[in-house]
């Protein structure tokens, strides 16, 4: 119980300095891409699931549904 305490803190922690961090260089969270990116990959890794399956060899799915470089952007 208490190292879930601890985690809680911790990612609350890193919420607000990562907050903090936008902040003080201008930068603001994209959440039209969050919403966009959501949909995207939800779609590839039902596809992955079924890809996955249907083939036990040879397994190559390789989901590329989001781009942290387009997380942020300029205020």
């Amino acid at each position: 119980m208490f190292s879930l305490l601890k985690s809680v803190i911790f990612v609350v922690g890193a919420v607000v300095v990562a907050n903090f961090l936008l902040d003080f260089f201008d930068r603001k969270l994209d959440w039209t891409y969050v919403e966009e990116s959501r949909a995207r990959c939800t779609k590839a890794a039902l596809e992955c699931k079924e890809v996955f399956q249907k083939n036990t060899e040879n397994r190559k799915c390789t989901p590329r549904c989001f781009e942290f470089s387009k997380l942020t952007i300029k205020q």
